[in-house]
């Protein structure tokens, strides 16, 4: 759930509620294939969105939203052999096994319950994602939970300014998920096989290499 409210362009405007952000991760190599942001409730329906736009152009995909993104910043991504989601109904249903492991043979390896490190890559990249719209200066965004007064004093704040695009949330979104692709990772910098190939340690390039040279 994104710490991000919307409200409409209306006058006065209408709250519209706090969107849903999904992330679709390479593990080896750290790179964003895919984010995909939405208000309606999570389904599968929303998780085949993600899946779409991780093997499509960028360019195509956000042009219309006004996003500055190419295919050369954001290369588009290729068929994973397996996924390993949250155990989530969303990504537990029927339609789930049937189009991803079926239609496209794609294993599905569901994270075992109670074990926080298979969702540490994706952990840390959402505190990031939090930690920089909350600096970013955008309207609607809070940056803790709402747990004591103060939290939640600030999220109640940041409904009543809230962001009145999903666009400009977009914006801000793809922003921090490029640099994250195109920055230095320290993990990757441990790979002995990235430094013997001479690849920059940065999701992007480890992404690629692999493609290359290991699947």
């Amino acid at each position: 759930g994104g710490r991000l409210h919307l409200v409409s362009g209306d006058s006065p405007p209408v709250h519209l509620g706090k969107p849903t952000i999904y992330l679709l991760i390479d593990r080896w190599s750290r790179y964003v294939v895919s984010a995909y942001m939405s208000l309606r409730p999570a389904s599968y329906e929303e998780v085949r969105h993600v899946l779409l736009i991780a093997f499509t152009s960028r360019e195509s995909r956000f042009s219309r939203l006004g996003v500055n993104v190419t295919d050369e910043r954001w290369p588009v991504g290729r068929m994973p052999a397996v996924i390993c989601p949250d155990r989530g109904s969303d990504f537990m249903s029927d339609s789930m096994e049937q189009s991803v492991v079926n239609d496209l043979r794609i294993d599905l390896t569901p994270l075992p319950p109670l074990c926080p490190d298979g969702k540490a890559i994706v952990e840390r990249l959402i505190r990031e994602i939090k930690r920089r719209m909350a600096a970013s200066g955008i309207e609607g965004v809070y940056a803790d939970r709402p747990m004591d007064p103060k939290t939640k004093r600030a999220a109640r704040k940041a409904a009543a300014a809230a962001t009145r695009t999903l666009a400009d949330a977009y914006r801000l979104l793809i922003d921090i998920i490029v640099d994250h692709n195109n920055r230095p990772h320290r993990t990757l910098r441990r790979r002995r096989l990235l430094t013997n190939a001479g690849v920059r340690p940065t999701p992007r390039d480890a992404y690629l290499w692999g493609l290359k040279n290991i699947t």
